[in-house]
């Protein structure tokens, strides 16, 4: 690869500068800052909530450290060269360049994958009475098409070293169309995203909610419209990102977006268990709304239903705060289930319902 040398050569004799691009810095490090404050929040919420880890919580985590190793690792490129010129770039770094870009592309499949599986792990913790083998069908399914085009990604050349020794001349190898592999391999996660995204939204409005409280529910899943636009968004990029005359500076704004789309990811499957952390500062502050106390929405914690519950028949006795004086009690003839935890994460203070059919319910109010 004598070119960038001759290049290089030429640019210095006529005093032209090469350009640069570091806008990546700033973008990447905000990015990482936000999704691991809102990663930071999610725990606290379970604290708070004194609710047990679920593997939705652990795989959002794996995720955050992807991108936390996704963002570090562009960081180290700089100093480089990446973001410069390829003839401006010292030829003993250009190895050291292709190798990043390798283990860039793999960290973003990973995490990908990664925050993906967690969106369905909640779903399933939130909705699994109502839709548990939908639920898993399409954890099934996210597998098995994002799973070939991750292995894909690690072994896009033969020997997988080709992908960044192929700059030396000696060197012989093979390696899959970069831009075929991207258009296909995104036009499928597309689909499947898109399917993920929208299969809460159903079931939150089979829910007995108000209108208001469904709106405010399917706005805070619809957070993901954003993170699907930049997928769609990257595809007009594919063509300046494999094009191998000036990969130093070509790849810049790819993985820019790259990493706006993971870190927004992490950032969106944490919304939902966030807003707990500030009902009580909204409680004292504004006051509390018609029919909300303090063991609304599992807030006394996972050790009770709202109250005391014994039995087939429950009796579940909720008190609204002392200056309502209002008391509502509640016998359930029926067999109730053991309380998901994660009913609480849903926002706008939603009351999930339980998972038997056949129910009948005395109210009276004192």
């Amino acid at each position: 690869m004598s070119s960038p040398v001759t290049t290089n050569a030429t640019m210095t004799v006529c005093g032209v500068s090469p350009k640069i691009d570091h806008s990546y810095v700033p973008i990447l490090s905000v990015f990482i800052g936000l999704a691991a404050i809102f990663v930071i929040l999610r725990f606290l919420a379970r604290l708070v909530m004194k609710m047990k880890l679920w593997w939705d919580d652990w795989f959002n985590f794996a995720a955050m450290i992807c991108c936390i190793g996704f963002t570090t690792h562009a960081l180290t490129l700089k100093a480089g060269g990446w973001g410069t010129d390829i003839w401006a770039v010292p030829w003993d770094n250009l190895e050291y360049q292709f190798r990043g870009y390798y283990i860039q592309v793999v960290i973003y499949v990973v995490s990908r994958l990664l925050i993906r599986i967690s969106y369905i792990l909640f779903y399933l913790r939130v909705f699994e009475h109502m839709a548990r083998r939908l639920i898993l069908i399409t954890l099934a399914t996210t597998i098995i098409v994002s799973l070939p085009l991750t292995i894909t990604a690690f072994f896009q050349c033969t020997p997988v070293d080709y992908y960044w020794r192929k700059i030396h001349p000696d060197t012989h190898g093979t390696c899959i169309n970069g831009a075929v592999y991207i258009w296909v391999g995104w036009s499928i996660l597309l689909v499947n995203d898109l399917w993920v995204l929208f299969l809460p939204i159903p079931l939150i409005y089979k829910l007995q909610l108000s209108l208001k409280k469904k709106m405010m529910a399917s706005v805070m899943f619809m957070v993901g419209v954003v993170i699907t636009a930049t997928s769609v968004y990257k595809f007009s990029l594919i063509k300046t990102f494999t094009d191998k005359s000036n990969p130093t500076i070509n790849t810049v704004i790819m993985f820019n977006w790259l990493a706006i789309e993971i870190d927004l990811s992490v950032i969106c499957a944490c919304l939902p268990c966030i807003p707990v952390l500030f009902r009580p500062w909204i409680s004292r502050h504004f006051g509390t709304s018609k029919g909300s106390n303090k063991y609304a929405n599992g807030y006394a914690g996972p050790a009770s239903h709202y109250a005391q519950i014994s039995g087939t028949k429950g009796t579940v006795t909720s008190t609204t705060d002392p200056i309502d004086r209002i008391r509502m009690t509640t016998t359930i003839h029926q067999q109730l289930s053991e309380y998901n935890d994660s009913e609480a994460n849903l926002p706008g203070n939603i009351e999930l319902q339980t998972r038997p059919s056949k129910a009948r319910a005395n109210n009276s109010w004192e």
